[in-house]
Order: C-alpha cells, then sequence, then structure tokens
C-alpha cells in the first residue's frame, strides 16, 4: 500500500496537484495569465490600502498639530508651556506607540498644522515624509508648486527633496526657458 501512495504522488505530483510534467504549453500559459491577473488585483488592493493608511496618518498628524497649537495658545506663557506641552506629551506618546513621537516630530505636526491649516487641502498621494519636506520651502508658492510636481509626477521623496534642494521653484521663476529648467530638473539636474 505504502507503494501505490509513492507512486500516486509521483503521478499527482508532490503537492497533491498536476506536476508541470503533465501541463501542456497551453495549459501552463492559461495558469501563468491567471495567476497574473490575480497578483495585479492584489497588488493593486495594498497598493491601495497603504496609500489609505498612509492618508489616514497624514490626517492623524494634523490633527494632533491642531490640538497642540489649541492647547497652547490657552496659556499665557505660550512659549514655556508649549516646550513643556511637547516634551512631556512626546514622552508619553513615545511610551505608548513607539518612536514616531519624538519632540521633534511633534514639532513637525505643529508646524503642519500652521503651514496647512485646511485638512481637506490635503493630498492623499503625498505621504508624511513629503509634508515634512514640503515644510521647508518659505513662500507659499513655492510649496504649492513642489506639492502639484509632486503629486502631478508622482515624485518620491528623494527626488521632491532634491528639487527643493536645488531651488527649482526659484530658478524657473527667474528663467526665460521655463521649459529647459523642467526638462534639466526631471533628468536629475
Amino acid at each position: 500500500m505504502k507503494n501505490s501512495n509513492h507512486w500516486l504522488q509521483k503521478l499527482a505530483g508532490a503537492d497533491g496537484g498536476m506536476s508541470e510534467e503533465n501541463i501542456t504549453l497551453k495549459e501552463q500559459a492559461s495558469i501563468d495569465t491567471t495567476y497574473k491577473s490575480i497578483k495585479a488585483i492584489l497588488e493593486k488592493a495594498c497598493s491601495t490600502a497603504y496609500r489609505a493608511v498612509n492618508f489616514a496618518m497624514v490626517q492623524a498628524y494634523w490633527g494632533i498639530g491642531r490640538i497642540i497649537i489649541e492647547e497652547e495658545q490657552k496659556g499665557a506663557e505660550r512659549a514655556k508651556y508649549g516646550k513643556e506641552l511637547i516634551k512631556e506629551v512626546s514622552r508619553r506618546l513615545t511610551r505608548d506607540y513607539g518612536r514616531g513621537f519624538t519632540e521633534r516630530n511633534l514639532w513637525y505636526m505643529r508646524d503642519f498644522y500652521l503651514t496647512f491649516p485646511k485638512v481637506n487641502a490635503l493630498r492623499a498621494e503625498l505621504t508624511w515624509t513629503h509634508y515634512r519636506l514640503l515644510l521647508k520651502a518659505d513662500k507659499e508658492e513655492a510649496r504649492n508648486f513642489y506639492m502639484l510636481e509632486s503629486v502631478k509626477n508622482n515624485w518620491s521623496t528623494r527626488v521632491l527633496e532634491r528639487q527643493i534642494n536645488s531651488l527649482l521653484y526659484e530658478r524657473l521663476a527667474l528663467s526665460k526657458d521655463r521649459e529647459k529648467v523642467l526638462e534639466l530638473s526631471q533628468r536629475g539636474r
């Protein structure tokens, strides 16, 4: 009986299915096509879920910034109280939620709220790192330019940082040949 089971397993394949030797090229092509279709659906779902979670966190950070600003502005000694507030909230959040709530990050969240006061104006395509980089742009026009270009061109945070550091907006504003400057910026120069 043991030998017959071994023979059946070998015929059917070790996993109980058809072995690749018993599948025709046409059947293999059909399986490949089916697999690729399923894989595409799963990758799209994962990407959509990632963007949704990421944007939920961006909105949460905006909300944290709003609460910090509102709490700071209650006290008469705002500057001193604000530092202590951020220090203590950071300590507690780090204890409860991990490293993402350093004092520096809470200051970023505070600045994020002040810089982008309308939550419905935030772009779901951008990550928290994109927004932290956008805070570097001093002028609102430059910030809006970098935000729109990031969305339009699907800029990674690395590309966005390079464009901000190379003063792309300012170079475009001064240039007579805007198209040439844009072309060069997209090639990474």
